[in-house]
C-alpha cells in the first residue's frame, strides 16, 4: 500500500472527510473547490467549455466574467493549457451559459445587453 492511500485510510478510520479537490483559477489565480469552477479544454484547436470532464490537459475557471477577461487580457489559455488555441465568441457564450448553470441561474459580474 502506498503512503498516500494509507495517510486516506487512516484519516477515514478517524472519521475525518476527505478534501475535496482544490484547483486554481487561471483568470484571478485564487484556489477553489473543482466543483465551484468552470473546466476548459482544447478541441480542434479551439478553446471550449468541458462538461463532460473528458480526459486531457484542462484549466479551471472561476464562474466570474471578470475571471474570464483577466485570462484573456493575460494570454492564460495558451500557458494553462499549452496550446495554441482560439477563444472565440462562441466560448464566451458557452462559458456564460456554464456559469448561470453553475450558480442556479445568477452570473456574477458583468452581463452584456446584447447590443
Amino acid at each position: 500500500m502506498c503512503r498516500t492511500r494509507a495517510k486516506r485510510d487512516r484519516a477515514t478510520e478517524v472519521g475525518h472527510e476527505a478534501a475535496a479537490p482544490r484547483r486554481t483559477c487561471i483568470g484571478c489565480r485564487c484556489t477553489c473547490g473543482q466543483s465551484a469552477l468552470v473546466r476548459v479544454t482544447v478541441r480542434e484547436r479551439r478553446v471550449v467549455v468541458d462538461d463532460a470532464h473528458a480526459g486531457g490537459r484542462g484549466a479551471y475557471l472561476c464562474t466570474k466574467v471578470e475571471c474570464l477577461e483577466a485570462a484573456l487580457r493575460r494570454g492564460a489559455f495558451a500557458r494553462a493549457l499549452r496550446s495554441v488555441a482560439e477563444v472565440d465568441d462562441g466560448f464566451r457564450t458557452c462559458f456564460l451559459m456554464a456559469c448561470a448553470a453553475r450558480k442556479g441561474g445568477e452570473l456574477s459580474g458583468r452581463q452584456e445587453d446584447g447590443s
